[in-house]
């Protein structure tokens, strides 16, 4: 399975590190962005991955894109990665700041047929609004 972090701020390095650890059964193609560079260097060069600003060469043939960039830049990423690919999409909570953008993007990578996964670690109640499909987690 070929995976993309999209973000490598605090939460896609967290995500990185943990997916590392099942590399066996993972290949973490590459970390795409803004600030690429400090971020190297922070992990070392000897990484098997690509660290990149390019969305097309981040997204091209990934099976699943972490989507870990600020809360205002989701929809946006992922409108960029499905002209690349289509993929499965684990993307961090909350998936944006206006309800219409949920559903907007939600119903995009529905289409592809693809599954996506709003992230949120503190799970404590789950359900489902009106019949839409679309789970949401409340603490």
């Amino acid at each position: 399975m070929k995976i993309s972090i999209f973000g490598s701020g605090s939460i896609g390095l967290r995500h990185l590190t943990n997916l590392i650890k099942l590399r066996k059964e993972l290949k973490i193609s590459s970390i795409c962005a803004y600030d690429s560079s400090n971020k190297r260097s922070f992990l070392g060069a000897d990484k098997n991955f690509t660290f990149t600003q390019d969305f097309k060469l981040a997204a091209k043939g990934c099976d699943v894109a972490f989507i870990c960039v600020p809360t205002h830049m989701h929809n946006q990423t992922i409108n960029k990665i499905l002209k690349y690919t289509k993929c499965h999409f684990y993307i961090e909570k909350p998936l944006s700041n206006k309800i219409k953008d949920c559903f907007n993007t939600l119903n995009k990578i529905s289409k592809t047929g693809k599954k996506r996964l709003v992230y949120f670690q503190l799970i404590l109640k789950v359900g489902r609004i009106l019949g839409t499909g679309i789970v949401i987690i409340v603490r």
